[in-house]
């Protein structure tokens, strides 16, 4: 039923109909069978007459039954097929809109919070779950039809004898007791196996973002395939091996409970009550008509569970990602010569395994626009939290930003955002300019020339506002990406470990040409690095250990000299 409701939020009032004209289809299928049973009575109650009636040279028994009977035939085609065509349209329209609230979900919440939960999930969520939910929501219109059907049908064997009626009632409530403790058991192999695929999607993301890495050890291949790759593989496989085999052997008991109620009216029923031989016929035809709905209803109900396992999924990951209480309108920034953190802290959630959380702080520094600033330190140091504080993608535990003096606050974070740019070593590259300020008259004379500048005119080129292609080399692509941050022009730019992929020559231009040609444009510039050869190209040094700023260090007549400073 939460599909349904699902369905209900986006569009009440077509639901509603939807569901209005199932009801009346289903309801138009159960009068069928009385119809045609009242139309061959001998009883003069029920039968109108035994004329016969010549329509274009055919001769129709009690015409007036056979009338209503095709246009009870026409309506349900008619309103049947409306019900479907506009729950399916609407299912559409869902699966547009969830995927819709989950993009924005991810542009809106914290970059903490999707390495939380990581890529793999959401792309399952995405495709698998987004889809298993419109396709269980699909089933709405005929459940409905199968149901008023059932009902209905199963109301005129009440009239035709209250014995028999509770007797089947009897073995139906019998038979879906015994149908749902299976089915419950199967959905649970299901739950469990929709778990391990956002484990296998990342098993299979390893496999090709591993694959160099994979080619140059068959050991390392063998054992990722066999520990990692294969073993997720049959985990799920089984899991959904056993819950599928519940769910085909309890659908076969299903279609054959109006079965079990036919034999048992003919082998055990007439034992105990007095009943006619024309009351068992019409008993056993009312059975046979109403056991197709009763099995397509129960054939949807372990689709209907596997919509709520997805369902599950899909609202775990709206309450991981929740938005950060930032505005969504951008106010202008007054300009500004200074970034100041101050006393700042950053907590990393406390993982299962740990005892113990990483922390980053107290950092006290300043960024100067028009100076070059170094970040330095070993690996787990805490370079790329800092850089991710100082870029604003992480908010402080503790302490505050300053620009000039003026507090960052939560409500505006997406406005002074605004003034920054990076490319970290995880960069992603758009095969576009996106941004609007870039898209200013001479852009393309702008890439043109840097492209050319960089030696890249002959591999890419920029053609209505996408460039010609993004397969080139990781230094180029770091190229490209530099491009890109240029000509978007803004304050500060943050690089982390930009130049490991160059070879010494763009290195080089980088380092002598690049940063201080930034520099000279009065950007505040942010550089990551281990490139030690440099380092008398600072203006200040940044030195990171266990997540604390040890050092820091101005130039002093040309010589770039470290003062260790101690962080209290």
């Amino acid at each position: 039923m939460e599909a349904l409701k699902l369905f209900a939020k986006y569009a009440p009032n077509k639901t509603f109909f939807a569901v209005l004209l199932g009801t009346i289809a289903g309801l138009c299928y159960s009068a069928l069978i009385p119809i045609v049973m009242m139309s061959l009575a001998d009883d003069n109650t029920f039968a109108v007459g035994s004329s016969v009636t010549k329509l274009w040279g055919i001769e129709v028994t009690n015409s007036k039954f056979a009338a209503l009977f095709f246009v009870l035939c026409v309506v349900i085609l008619i309103f049947k097929s409306g019900s479907e065509i506009i729950l399916n349209r609407l299912a559409l329209n869902i699966r547009h809109n969830l995927r819709t609230e989950l993009y924005d979900r991810v542009q809106r919440s914290s970059i903490s919070s999707l390495e939380h939960v990581g890529p793999s999930r959401l792309i399952q969520a995405l495709t698998t779950d987004v889809s298993a939910v419109v396709a269980g929501a699909g089933t709405f219109p005929q459940i409905i039809t199968a149901v008023v059907t059932s009902l209905g049908v199963l109301s005129f064997l009440a009239y035709l004898d209250l014995n028999i009626f509770w007797f089947v009632i009897k073995v139906i409530v019998f038979g879906v007791v015994a149908y749902q403790i299976p089915i419950i058991i199967g959905t649970r192999y299901f739950s469990k196996a929709r778990e391990h695929q956002d484990h296998l999607q990342e098993a299979v993301k390893g496999l090709i973002g591993g694959a160099k890495e994979l080619k140059l050890s068959e050991g390392k291949k063998r054992a990722y395939n066999e520990q990692i790759l294969q073993k997720e593989e049959m985990i799920v496989k089984d899991l959904e091996k056993t819950g599928s085999s519940i769910y085909t052997l309890t659908g076969n008991f299903g279609n054959l409970l109006c079965f079990f109620a036919i034999g048992g009216i003919g082998f055990i029923f007439i034992n105990y009550h007095a009943i006619s031989l024309p009351e068992i016929f019409a008993s056993i035809m009312i059975l046979l008509y109403v056991s197709g709905p009763i099995i397509m209803i129960m054939n949807f109900v372990p689709q209907l569970a596997m919509t709520q396992i997805s369902l599950r999924k899909i609202d775990l990951l709206f309450y991981e990602l929740p938005p950060e209480a930032v505005s969504e309108y951008i106010n202008p920034v007054s300009s500004w010569q200074t970034v100041t953190l101050k006393d700042v802290y950053y907590n990393y959630p406390l993982q299962p395994n740990q005892s113990k959380s990483f922390v980053i702080g107290p950092v006290n520094i300043k960024i100067n626009r028009g100076e070059i600033t170094y970040i330095t330190g070993g690996n787990g140091s805490g370079k790329s939290t800092l850089a991710k504080l100082l870029t604003l993608h992480y908010e402080a535990s503790e302490g505050d930003i300053y620009f000039d003096g003026v507090k960052v606050v939560k409500e505006r974070l997406n406005d002074y955002r605004q003034e920054l740019s990076c490319i970290y070593s995880d960069y992603y590259l758009f095969d576009r300019l996106l941004d609007e300020k870039s898209l200013t008259e001479g852009y393309k004379e702008k890439i043109n020339y840097y492209l050319k500048s960089f030696s890249m005119d002959k591999k890419v080129q920029l053609k209505d506002g996408r460039f010609t292609t993004l397969k080139l080399s990781d230094g180029q692509r770091r190229r490209l990406a530099l491009i890109v941050t240029i000509i978007e022009d803004k304050p500060l730019i943050l690089f982390d470990e930009w130049a490991a992929d160059q070879d010494p020559m763009f290195k080089d231009i980088f380092y002598r040409e690049i940063l201080p040609s930034l520099k000279k444009k009065n950007k505040a510039i942010v550089v990551i690095s281990h490139d030690d050869r440099y380092f008398d190209l600072a203006d200040q040094m940044i030195i990171m250990e266990s997540g604390k700023v040890i050092g820091s260090g101005m130039d002093n007549a040309s010589k770039f000299e470290v003062v260790r400073v101690l962080a209290t």
